[in-house]
């Protein structure tokens, strides 16, 4: 009996780590708000400067910002995206978007 009752509660125990843990990655995932970060004065600036410079071709340039556009729209709806220059400090695990300028 004694034997019994110890295994219904290492039964009990797992069990409940499991929920516990599937309960926790399932909100993270999908629930939670998650920070993108966006330098979009630097993008701008950088495009800028190189197509002045003749090194971007008007084609480019739209390339560049079409490509900011479907990243910005195929991120999830739980994800926000702000500006750089509203961050006061960035996280260690902060997601930037990749802008395509070298």
């Amino acid at each position: 009996m004694q034997g019994l009752n110890l295994r219904l509660i290492i039964l009990i125990i797992v069990i409940s780590a499991i929920v516990s843990f599937l309960s926790i990655f399932i909100y993270d995932r999908f629930f939670a708000l998650k920070v993108t970060v966006v330098d979009l004065r630097g993008f701008i600036e950088q495009t800028r400067v190189l197509y002045s410079a003749g090194k971007l071709s008007e084609q480019d340039v739209d390339r560049l910002f079409n490509n900011l556009k479907k990243q910005i729209d195929s991120l999830p709806d739980n994800c926000m995206v702000i500006s750089s220059e509203v961050v006061l400090k960035k996280p260690k695990r902060a997601n930037d978007l990749n802008l395509g300028i070298k």
